[in-house]
């Protein structure tokens, strides 16, 4: 009989394959756009970079379980956990890289012709990340910003739901998310159905509309913290769980027409998603480093970077496809798109990650450091 990987201990933050899946998870949006600006070339995993999207939603849920481990982890040691060095460190995290770029793409703007400089109220909720959203629902000079003031606003609420699921359990915390995930995406198509496909997703995927995904991390989160992850063998475990959630997407593909249409799937689909991506995860995190190819150090490398590649991939490739000859075939869009977005793509996000993220999250755990020490 084979020996089982451990079970994490609680509050261990240091998972080499969680690492690797968020690299794949920004991996995934890349070739999400790579694809669609290549003109959705027919290939054999096309069905797979079509729901690149769903990298977010992996970000989500890695975001919940991550952090949700050291906040349950701590409450349940009653080791103190505090909210203003948290959302200092998380702002740190966050903020600096963002206005980096968002300088950068100024300039650009400004000097180069990239996009269209936003005006002094849109450069008002650039500055705050207030993305597609009343009153003024801006645009962000680069599309995959939006997604950031969902995640920054799950940072603002990790306390309130952490204490539901301390005060009120699992279940009945679960079953709120589920039914406010339901509620809001249907509430917002109701008031949107005459609204364009793009106008509508941009507002049903907002926090609400996605609570299940945070939710499912975690109570991931929560049940690692407790030590109540059975012994199972992890890699099977993933693979099962992903073999259902590929199986989940083919059933949202071929229900594709009917899903801004307003069908079942539109309410419902990622509520069932989420758990699978929440099991997956549990599983990962079970992988000692060096057992497996998801441990190996590039693909941790690519974890730390992955904010990077997330930032920098779309406006590379807004700058390099018209240099792609015109009427050439998709397929050969696609290759060649790709050979030129993602060596930079990685140089810009290890530049990023070295000069601007490495240095925030020292500052932040220092300051962190600091006030706990102003505390005691």
């Amino acid at each position: 009989m084979t020996s089982q990987p451990p079970v994490p201990a609680p509050g261990d933050s240091w998972f080499p394959a969680l690492h690797t899946l968020r690299g794949i998870a920004a991996i995934w949006v890349m070739l999400f756009h790579l694809w669609g600006f290549a003109g959705y070339p027919p290939t054999p995993v096309s069905w797979l970079f079509s729901v690149g999207w769903l990298g977010v939603h992996l970000f989500y849920a890695l975001s919940a379980f991550l952090l949700g481990l050291h906040f349950f982890s701590r409450q349940l040691a009653g080791r103190r956990w505090t909210y203003r060095s948290f959302l200092l460190r998380r702002t740190l995290r966050i903020f600096p890289a963002y206005y980096v770029q968002l300088g950068i793409l100024l300039v650009a703007a400004a000097f180069f012709g990239f996009r269209q400089m936003p005006g002094l109220s849109d450069l008002a909720a650039h500055l705050v990340m207030w993305f597609h959203l009343p009153p003024g629902f801006v645009q962000p000079l680069n599309g995959v910003w939006w997604t950031l003031p969902i995640e920054f606003a799950f940072y603002l609420l990790l306390p309130v739901l952490g204490w539901l699921i301390l005060r009120f359990g699992l279940l009945p915390f679960i079953l709120l998310a589920v039914a406010v995930t339901i509620s809001y995406r249907w509430l917002v198509f109701q008031s949107m159905s005459d609204q364009p496909i793009p106008a509508i997703a941009s507002i049903i995927g907002q926090l609400p509309g996605v609570m299940t995904v945070f939710a499912c991390g975690l109570a991931a989160a929560w049940l690692t913290a407790q030590g109540r992850i059975p012994s199972f063998p992890p890699r099977t475990v993933a693979l099962v769980a992903a073999v259902l959630c590929g199986g989940w997407i083919q059933v949202l593909l071929w229900q594709l027409d009917g899903y801004w249409q307003g069908s079942l799937l539109l309410w419902t689909w990622e509520s069932i998603n989420a758990p699978l991506f929440a099991l997956i995860i549990l599983a990962l995190a079970r992988l000692p480093a060096g057992s497996s190819w998801l441990t190996h150090r590039v693909g941790v490398w690519l974890g730390e970077v992955s904010y990077g590649i997330y930032l920098w991939h779309l406006p590379l490739i807004l700058v390099l496809r018209p240099l792609l000859p015109e009427n050439a075939d998709p397929l050969l869009s696609l290759g060649m798109l790709s050979l030129l977005v993602t060596p930079l793509t990685l140089l810009l996000a290890m530049l990023t990650y070295q000069v601007v993220e490495k240095r925030a999250i020292a500052l932040g755990r220092s300051w962190s450091r600091r006030y706990h020490s102003h505390q005691q």
